[in-house]
């Protein structure tokens, strides 16, 4: 054979082309120390075997050992640059070959090795370059591997990119459909928002009606008969406008819209007020109720009074509802303050029914009540702790409960409130009048013993509790034998055995006692009450629950009568809570414009109660030309309808306050007076110059207390306010 193959078939090494025309010392040893190494060994003995195997096997060395003509030296590079151009050529001859200068280039140069040199000298020369070889192959293996994974990571990448192309259009596609499933949210939510504005103009503006002219019914001369149905009538109207509250309420707040004022206000005066609703409630189902607002409390604060208000309403009215016998008490106390707020705990503790447990954790979720029964039995929503929580929120507090079923309940929540920064400081009338009094507190309930002890305890006064009658005349028999008699006595009506009645009665037919000042408190008077304690010899009538400043003011009058009427014999006085408040004026003009008949009769029936002489204006144009007029009377404010034919409510404000209009009193107060309850509609009136707000139907205890502040006070001119852009 012209060539023979040794070594393994799937060579770990490289491959050596071997050209040698006879079997000599040199090829046999060479080919041997190869083949040990583990290379792959071809050996050929012709140059046409050479250049054929050059264009077959692609080798990694060839070595050449005899002697070549330039043709085959020319036939062997040029096979070399074609196919292994990378790989040596290591020629071992006597006679190194010269390659003319013109064909250098052409073709591939070997590395000359003499023939002479033995073959154990000549191996390690060779070895270089078959490390070389085998490190260009393995070089050359990794280029490959590299070149597989750079193409096969390029398919993962463009395959990856594929994916996420896809998932982008999905993605663009959702947001598409994303944002037109929120456009017809915000449509459908502006439509439901435009209904129930339209439902609440359209439901109050009736309601109005129902319940004021109900009002003014049962002012009037009835039979028992009569005053039961227009009672029925009254409370049936005041639930169906709790309900259409707590549903308005709820649309807001579901909404987003529901929206917190931040005014000043007295937080005393708004918690008496709400007792005083709360308790005429108490007493028709003969339960006690009292309220304590401690000293420490700020007072003069900023927040929202009508929202407060609203939530002590919901908690103070379940109080009512839930409680078959026993009594509420409302408390409101301070958690923590800093000089510009304070934390504010408002409770509502009552002896009712109570909660189960398991019922307490979803008790302020909406439509939910302790028991489906209740609904029922009690009737409600279920909406009204839902909207406390959320009120409490939004105010910057929380809400909480305690309860034991049977046993009661202790609803509290907090609400942050900023303090007024100038504050007209308070001092009572006449401080020595009480101060150092004696006064022992005769009263069976805890709390109501807790509020007035709280009271006597501010204005430094000495005083003693007592539960009943028969320890009361105790204590003052031990007093009067100790010489240090009590100066007053506090006497609650309704005791366990010894009533009030009673005990008055006692301490005024002792001539030991008789010079004892007496004070009649009461859950709900009666007629002919206030007459009959006078008859037995007290100073003073007082309803619960007694305000603060109110106890204050009746306490410094008897004792002042008392003093007066040992110097100079004057009669005996004797006070109700009606003869501590001044008396109101009248003979002021209000210009009232509503286009309803039902409503301007129901607002003229009450501001014409209270003293006040009534124009009426039709619409918006008519109350203009009214103000226009300069032989027309000088109105004190005017109370406008926003929804009205000619000539918008808004319209009319705007025309009012234009420094070009012929209005001749461009500043007077304007009064909204709206049935108009959805949020952003306090703010638009506002704006247009407005300077006050009343939603109907018409509360009228809050429509003259607006009417109060701006008849006493210079409003000053109310331009049309622009939102700062």
């Amino acid at each position: 054979m012209n060539e023979m193959d040794k070594g393994p078939s799937q060579s770990t090494g490289i491959q050596l082309l071997f050209l040698e025309d006879h079997d000599g010392e040199t090829r046999h040893a060479l080919s041997h120390a190869f083949l040990e190494k583990g290379h792959s060994v071809r050996i050929v003995n012709t140059v046409e075997d050479c250049v054929s195997s050059i264009m077959t096997m692609n080798p990694d060395v060839l070595i050449t050992g005899l002697s070549l003509s330039n043709d085959s030296v020319h036939a062997i590079g040029r096979a070399m640059i074609q196919e292994a151009p990378a790989s040596p050529w290591l020629m071992i001859t006597a006679t190194p070959w010269k390659s003319p200068s013109d064909i250098t280039n052409q073709i591939k140069s070997p590395v000359f090795f003499d023939r002479a040199t033995p073959p154990d000298e000549l191996a390690p020369h060779l070895d270089i370059y078959i490390e070389a070889a085998m490190l260009k192959k393995k070089t050359n293996r990794l280029e490959q591997d590299l070149a597989t994974l750079r193409c096969q990571f390029e398919q993962a990448v463009n395959a990856r990119t594929d994916e996420i192309s896809v998932t982008n259009n999905k993605l663009v596609e959702a947001i598409e459909r994303a944002n037109s499933m929120a456009a017809e949210a915000e449509q459908a939510n502006i439509a439901k928002s435009e209904f129930l504005a339209n439902m609440s103009h359209e439901i109050r503006t009736p309601m109005n009606g129902v319940i004021g002219m109900t009002d003014l019914l049962l002012e009037t001369d009835l039979d028992d008969e009569q005053r039961g149905y227009a009672d029925l009538i009254q409370e049936s109207a005041m639930a169906l406008l709790v309900i259409i509250n707590d549903i308005l309420d709820y649309s807001k707040i579901e909404a987003k819209k529901l929206e917190i004022e931040h005014i000043d206000f007295d937080l005393r005066g708004m918690v008496e007020s709400v007792g005083e609703v709360l308790s005429i409630k108490a007493h028709e189902k003969n339960l006690e109720f009292s309220q304590l607002i401690y000293q420490n409390v700020p007072v003069f604060v900023k927040g929202d009074p009508g929202r407060i208000r609203q939530i002590l309403m919901n908690l103070g009215g379940n109080a009512v509802k839930f409680t078959e016998k026993g009594e509420v008490f409302l408390s409101v106390s301070l958690v923590s303050e800093d000089a510009d707020k304070a934390l504010i705990r408002f409770g509502v503790e009552d002896t009712g029914i109570g909660i189960p447990g398991h019922i307490i954790p979803t008790l302020f979720e909406s439509f939910k009540q302790a028991d489906a029964s209740f609904t029922r039995k009690y009737g409600g929503t279920g909406l009204g702790l839902s909207i406390s929580r959320e009120l409490t929120h939004l105010m910057g507090g929380d809400i909480h409960v305690e309860s034991e079923l049977h046993k009661g309940s202790t609803f509290w929540f907090t609400v942050t409130l900023e303090k007024q920064k100038e504050i007209k400081n308070y001092d009572p009338v006449c401080p020595f009048l009480v101060k150092h009094m004696k006064i022992l507190v005769a009263e069976d309930s805890s709390s109501s013993r807790q509020v007035l002890s709280e009271y006597l305890k501010t204005w430094g006064c000495r005083y003693t509790e007592v539960m009943n009658g028969d320890d009361a005349l105790k204590q003052l028999y031990d007093a009067v034998y100790q010489n240090a008699p009590y100066d007053l006595a506090i006497i609650d009506k309704k005791m366990p055995g010894m009533d009030g009645e009673s005990l008055g009665t006692a301490i005024k037919n002792d001539p030991a006692l008789k010079d004892t000042l007496l004070i009649m408190c009461t859950g709900q008077g009666a007629r002919g009450d206030a007459k009959r304690m006078k008859a037995i010899g007290f100073s003073a009538y007082l309803t619960k629950p007694v305000k603060q400043s109110q106890l204050f003011n009746c306490i410094a009058i008897v004792n002042d009568n008392k003093i007066k009427k040992k110097e100079r014999s004057q009669s005996r006085l004797f006070v109700t809570r009606h003869d501590i408040p001044a008396k109101k004026e009248s003979g002021d003009v209000i210009l009232l414009v509503e286009d309803n008949p039902v409503n301007q009769k129901l607002a003229m029936r009450l501001l014409e109660k209270q003293g006040y002489r009534v124009d009426v204006a039709a619409n918006g144009k008519e109350a203009v030309t009214a103000l226009s007029k300069k032989d027309g009377p000088e109105y004190l404010m005017v109370l406008m309808d926003i929804q009205m034919p000619v000539m918008n409510g808004i319209e009319a404000t705007l025309t009012i306050r234009d420094p070009d209009s012929e209005v001749i009193r461009k500043n007077i107060p304007v009064i909204a007076m709206t049935a108009n309850a959805m949020t952003g509609d306090k703010d638009r009136c506002l704006m247009s110059g407005m300077n006050d707000y009343v939603s109907k139907p018409i509360d009228p205890k809050l429509l003259f207390d607006i009417i109060n502040k701006y008849k006493t006070t210079d409003s000053g001119l109310c331009p049309p306010r622009h939102p700062s852009k």
